[in-house]
């Protein structure tokens, strides 16, 4: 049986220090060097996403199965101030 999953992350906009780090991140890689300890933690072990920094909302949803629909109920007012744009996507 194949599994998948969906997911639903909320993106602050990159501001000018995200953007600042997301340039020493790309410079070090370009370089053949490995990101310093601080930006990888900053990023959160993985590459720097161009939209901005992905943040934890899974406060703000309710998981949703009725009849033959799965997905979430996303509580527009439990979202942080910041997050301008949510990123959903499925893995199979």
């Amino acid at each position: 049986m194949l599994m998948s999953s969906l997911f639903v992350i909320g993106i602050k906009p990159a501001d000018v220090e995200y953007k600042k780090k997301a340039k020493a991140y790309k410079a070090c890689v370009e370089a053949g060097v490995e990101p310093p300890e601080e930006l990888c933690e900053y990023f959160e072990w993985e590459a720097p996403d161009p939209q901005g920094m992905e943040v934890d909302i899974s406060h703000a949803l309710t998981k949703r199965n009725v009849e033959m629909q799965d997905g979430f109920d996303i509580d527009l007012n439990k979202l942080p101030e910041d997050v301008k744009f949510l990123k959903v996507y499925y893995l199979y």
